[in-house]
Parts: C-alpha cells; structure tokens; sequence
C-alpha cells in the first residue's frame, strides 16, 4: 500500500522479467511525497526531453501522438470483452520509463487492456479520501471502480533489495492484492507484466459500476473507446463472490444474479457513457453492469 499518493501520478506499462506473485501481506511502497513526484513529473532530465512542456507532461504527449490515426475498438456484438481499464502508477525513483510506455500503449489493447491517462488516475487518487491514506483499501478501490473505472491499479516501485523493480496489483472488481517481488526494467520486462495484470483481470468478467451526475443521470466510466456502442444491452448484477484457495489467493469468480438492464444511450468524450434503465432494478454503486450472458 502507499501511503502517501503522487498528486501528479505517471502512467507507465512497466516492467517483468522472472515473476514471483503472491497475495499483498501488507505495506510496502513508502516515502512518495507530492513535492518529490512533482518534482519529477516536471524534470526535463527525466523524461529526456530537449524543452520543458509545462501545459501538456511527457507521458500525456507520448499517449497523443501513439492515438493519432487509430481507429476505434469494433463494437462487441460479436462477444468480445470490452477492453478493461487499468491505471499504472510509476515511482518517481523511477527516472527511465518511457521505453515502458511505449511498450504499454503499443501492446495494452492486445491484451484486452486500456491504459488510462497517468493524470486522470493521479487526480482520483489525491482527491477521494479513502486513497490518501491507503490505495488498496476497499474503499478506495470502491472509489476508482466508479470512476475513472480503473479495474487494476498497479504500482511499481524499485525493489527492496536495489536489484531491478517491483509491483503491487489492486483488483478493485474483486478486492484482491497481488504482489510481484522483483522483474526488470526491460522491455521484455513490460511485456511480461502485461502478461500478468492480463492473467489477473481475466479473472472475472469486465464489468463497470454507475454513478449518478449532478444532472441526475446514470453514468458508467467506460466509452466507445473501450469497444461499446450507442444503444447497446448491459446486464445489471449482484455483486458475485471471488473464490479462494485455503491459503487465501483467488483462483476464480462466481457471477451474481442477473436483476435487470440498462441501455447506453450517449457517450460523453473518451470516459463516460450514459445509461438508463430499460428493465428490473435501477442499478446503484453496489450492483456490476457487465456484458449479457449471452455475449
């Protein structure tokens, strides 16, 4: 867990070469001020970067430009998962990162994965309480969950011993921790822990939560960009139960009751999606929108 959050948090794909992952026991990424990540996410020496950019950070450009001329996710009428959110977290000890974002936006979509923009992510965290003090509390994860709709966070951190990095994985969807002791910072590397959060989110279905708006609207943190459509059928859901192992890990995932279905009806920009209700229950923050059995 972290205790102190990054307010300018830098999304990364990161890193992996020999995986060693086991359930979190407890903290182990400290000593991250606000004034050191700042610090930096602003360094010109540390993105390498000729000129300072102060309106627009290195990795926000990198993602730009890595967009430009991509066309969007095909729809899921035909089955396939939208793709899941997740929010990466780079160290700020960290200082060589960027053949690690690339990595990441050029292969996340291969994986059934969308990785969300560093400052959307930085900014819940320092904002929703519950994650000021601890990112893997279940409130927190709660908080991420409905929005910016992160389904993994990961943080990575230099390992403890000096010798290469290592990662926390948050599964907000199942309230579940995994740790990754020690892998490189590589390209191969990033590959490798893509592999893993791809392993774990494939754990349990994708799945997104709603909230209401100012407007009185229901909104669900996911777009177009994640592959769904204007007009398309979600499921409303009990909340399901992860199965575990004797010795706590999760190994599997039983859906919750199907109660109704909502119907998108706009999307709003590259996050957000309306809803509303077309059968059963009004969904709340409690209840999982995901693909129909069908599907």
């Amino acid at each position: 867990m972290t205790q102190i959050i990054p307010r300018r948090a830098l999304i990364a794909a990161l890193i992996a070469g020999p995986l060693s992952v086991g359930t979190l026991a407890g903290c182990a990424t400290q000593g991250m001020t606000t004034e050191d990540t700042t610090a930096l996410v602003d360094s010109q020496a540390a993105f390498n970067t000729d000129t300072p950019n102060w309106e627009t950070p290195f990795w926000e450009r990198w993602i730009n430009n890595a967009s430009a001329g991509k066309a969007e996710r095909p729809d899921t009428a035909d089955g396939e998962a939208p793709l899941a959110n997740i929010g990466l977290v780079l160290s700020p000890s960290i200082s060589d990162g960027e053949a690690l974002i690339s990595t990441l936006y050029s292969d996340a979509s291969e994986q059934g994965l969308r990785p969300l923009p560093g400052g959307l992510v930085a900014e819940t965290l320092d904002s929703a309480e519950p994650c000021r003090q601890d990112t893997a509390a279940e409130a927190c994860l709660a908080s991420l969950a409905a929005y910016p709709g992160v389904r993994m966070l990961v943080e990575i951190s230099p390992a403890q011993d000096g010798n290469g990095l290592s990662a926390e994985l948050h599964d907000t969807s199942l309230n579940a921790h995994y740790r990754i002791d020690r892998f490189a910072n590589s390209e191969a590397g990033a590959d490798a822990l893509m592999d893993e959060i791809n392993r774990r989110v494939a754990m349990a279905p994708w799945s997104s939560r709603v909230f209401q708006g100012e407007d009185g609207g229901l909104y669900i943190s996911a777009s177009r960009v994640n592959g769904l459509n204007q007009g398309q059928r979600l499921d409303v859901r009990e909340p399901g139960k992860a199965v575990r192992a004797p010795s706590g890990q999760v190994v599997a995932f039983r859906p919750g009751q199907s109660v109704g279905r909502v119907e998108i009806v706009e999307f709003v920009g590259d996050y957000l999606a309306v809803v509303k209700t077309v059968s059963g229950q009004t969904p709340d923050d409690r209840h999982w929108i995901t693909l129909p059995a069908s599907q």
